[in-house]
């Protein structure tokens, strides 16, 4: 499958999110990303989406459990949408924990 994919993983104990990208499959990009949150000690590092040529968001609040997931097809989407998920879910202090995108992959034949 020629896509660059990622993944994102996240710990709401950690309060974190992390992700990889540029990988060339599905499961590459999940072990790439739960790795780097397991290597930071997080006990609760679970996978929350993946994505291929698109942006992912992360938003949380420090007064609020969880964090609130987007993808779109830019950065500022994905950041805005994601924050106004975490204010829908009652958070008072939202703020971007992580953003990132893929860039699209091109194959000439």
């Amino acid at each position: 499958m020629d896509s660059n994919l990622g993944a994102l993983v996240s710990s709401n104990t950690a309060q974190g999110a992390w992700t990889s990208k540029e990988k060339f499959s599905k499961d590459d990009a999940i072990n790439d990303a739960l790795g780097r949150c397991q290597a930071t000690g997080a006990p609760d590092c679970h996978i929350d989406s993946t994505y291929f040529n698109q942006c992912a968001a992360v938003v949380g609040s420090p007064d609020k459990l969880g964090l609130s997931i987007s993808k779109a097809k830019n950065e500022s989407i994905a950041k805005s949408a994601a924050s106004a998920d975490c204010q829908q879910r009652g958070g008072r202090q939202c703020e971007v924990k992580f953003s990132d995108c893929t860039e699209p992959f091109f194959r000439k034949f």
